[in-house]
């Protein structure tokens, strides 16, 4: 028995303001509109006290199943990410009038593991043309980013963007300018990443 320890007075008055709002005991169903205490299906219970006044509560208690057991930062990893994976940034260096088709950023996926993109950074001295690619199943897949003018674009979200076609094992993952860089003008690309 769990106690809950009010006061004598304050369990006599509990009592008395719920006594005639009880239906009878063992009364299944109770009656419609009455306080109903422990219903539980089958019967309704009466308020006990000990013999000190004390209000006397039944309570079962249980451990977690050892699989709800979690860290926090498991947890927040998984609220975060969806999963719990940590991913990081890949980072390309600046380059200068990139020619068309160049890697601003690349990230080979590990032998025996699949990759994630989890966002990317694009920056552009002038507007462009994007391509996020890589090889899921082995067929060769991309997401076009068009830059309408210069500029910076960061992008992240909790579902990777190859969700459902991760990149396969020994393949890239690379970001690319479409069409080639003007003469001075300075592109740089950066991967967020995570390999399962």
């Amino acid at each position: 028995m769990f106690e809950l320890y009010l006061g004598s007075e304050t369990v006599r008055r509990i009592r008395s303001k719920v006594e005639g709002a009880i239906s009878p005991y063992n009364a299944s169903p109770p009656q419609q509109g009455i306080l109903v205490l422990g219903y539980d299906g089958s019967l309704t219970r009466m308020l006990r006290t000990d013999p000190d006044g004390r209000l006397q509560v039944g309570v079962v208690s249980t451990a977690n199943p050892p699989n709800l057991d979690i860290p926090l930062s498991t947890l927040s990893r998984i609220v975060r990410w969806g999963r719990d994976v940590d991913p990081f940034w890949v980072h390309g260096a600046e380059v200068t009038a990139p020619a068309a088709g160049t890697a601003l950023v690349s990230k080979s996926v590990s032998a025996g593991r699949t990759g994630y993109i989890y966002g990317f950074f694009i920056s552009s001295g002038e507007p462009n043309d994007f391509m996020i690619k890589w090889t899921s199943g082995a067929v060769s897949y991309s997401i076009r980013i068009v830059f309408p003018g210069k500029g910076s674009l960061q992008y992240v979200d909790f579902t990777p963007l190859n969700e459902g076609l991760p990149a396969d094992p020994g393949t890239t993952i690379s970001i690319t300018n479409v069409n080639a860089g003007s003469s001075g003008i300075v592109y740089q690309a950066r991967l967020l990443y995570v390999e399962l």
